[in-house]
């Protein structure tokens, strides 16, 4: 996927698989570098939120060929790192 760069970027995928794995590149793992990522589906339905505080990847289960949307929120993200990347794997 692309870098993220604002505070808040939403990005949309479609399924390819019947799981999706999210991570985040640099990963934040330390408790005070924490990120929220939240999964929309394609009527834009809350499925999952807060990701990012639980684990620097999270891996969830989708319809193939489905559209998700992601938002991203850098807000608590280390200044010093000005940019971060967002992988989403499907299988």
């Amino acid at each position: 996927m692309r870098h993220c760069r604002g505070p808040a970027d939403y990005y949309r995928v479609r399924a390819t698989g019947h799981a999706m794995t999210l991570g985040l590149e640099p990963s934040l793992k330390e408790s005070k570098n924490r990120f929220v990522m939240s999964v929309f589906d394609a009527d834009r339905r809350l499925i999952e939120e807060d990701l990012g505080k639980t684990s620097p990847t999270r891996t969830l289960a989708v319809t193939p060929q489905a559209t998700y949307y992601i938002k991203l929120d850098l807000n608590h993200a280390p200044i010093e790192t000005p940019q971060y990347q967002l992988h989403a794997h499907f299988r």
